[in-house]
């Protein structure tokens, strides 16, 4: 395995781009240096280098999903459609209508497994991921599909709310049913929606670098030992998470496709593709 600190890398102070998906519309908020984003027209986060920033006068490097792509100049624009489509590794979050633990309150940590099986047998990777007890985050490698990752994510969503809405029935958990039923909105209840088991948006924000691969690796990771939750003392103890995996080699709940690997294996190919 070879390393990947040549990858462009948005720096401590960005992310990305940020997709806030939902069922109405779906916004790209990420930034470039120079170019303002708006719903309009989202642009993507990337990086330009000076000829001279590349030691020669080989014109501009940007370096996207792997690919290298070279201009006389710079690069100034780079639009995303608000729908996602490009392959490459997602990190991407979504979490309990009110921030209600449905998913220790339901056990439900077993749906977002039989998600990750779904997603798996369309060819797609799951990388790492945590289940908290009110929300997940999960780095999602996506090959190419008709299907945008924003449908695929939505879909996911409906498929695990319906089961966790039956477990409450099941439960007898009239009190939180009431709760979700509340949350519907106007709009929804007239296309028969009777729960709202999640918030209305999730975050998707699509990894450019190895670096910064590992960054999301390691917040989510953490989620368990942080102060606010405290549900373990070591990362690796937290059952629901890939952590051990990354530490210790050795597989938890679920088994994951290791970063290294689908680096290798896709953003590699897409390089040489593009050269």
């Amino acid at each position: 395995m070879g390393t990947f600190s040549n990858f462009y890398d948005p720096g401590p102070g960005s992310t990305g781009c940020t997709v806030r998906s939902n069922a109405a519309a779906s916004v790209c908020v990420g930034t470039m240096a120079g170019a303002a984003s708006s719903p309009s027209q989202p642009s993507l986060h990337c990086q330009a280098t000076s000829a001279a920033g590349l030691g020669g006068n080989q014109g501009t490097k940007v370096e996207r999903f792997g690919a290298v792509i070279f201009q006389s100049v710079y690069l100034y624009v780079m639009v995303q459609k608000p729908h996602l489509y490009d392959p490459g590794i997602y990190f991407v979050t979504f979490t309990n209508y009110k921030w209600l633990p449905l998913f220790s309150q339901t056990n439900a940590y077993d749906l977002v497994y039989k998600w990750f099986d779904l997603l798996q047998k369309k060819g797609h990777s799951i990388i790492g991921y945590v289940i908290m007890p009110n929300h997940v985050h999960a780095l999602i490698g996506f090959k190419t599909e008709k299907m945008s990752v924003n449908t695929t994510v939505g879909n996911g969503k409906r498929f695990i709310a319906y089961d966790i809405v039956e477990r409450l029935k099941e439960a007898n958990n009239d009190k939180i049913l009431n709760v979700l039923a509340k949350g519907v909105s106007l709009s929804d209840k007239r296309r028969g929606k009777l729960h709202e088991v999640f918030e209305g948006t999730f975050d998707i924000k699509l990894c450019y670098s190895y670096k910064f691969v590992q960054q999301k690796l390691d917040y989510m990771h953490s989620n368990p030992v942080s102060k606010k939750w405290s549900l373990v003392k070591e990362p690796i103890d937290y059952m629901h998470s890939s952590a051990r995996y990354y530490v210790t080699g050795e597989h938890g709940m679920y088994t994951v496709t290791d970063a290294n690997d689908w680096i290798n294996a896709d953003w590699f190919e897409e390089l040489k593709q593009n050269l």
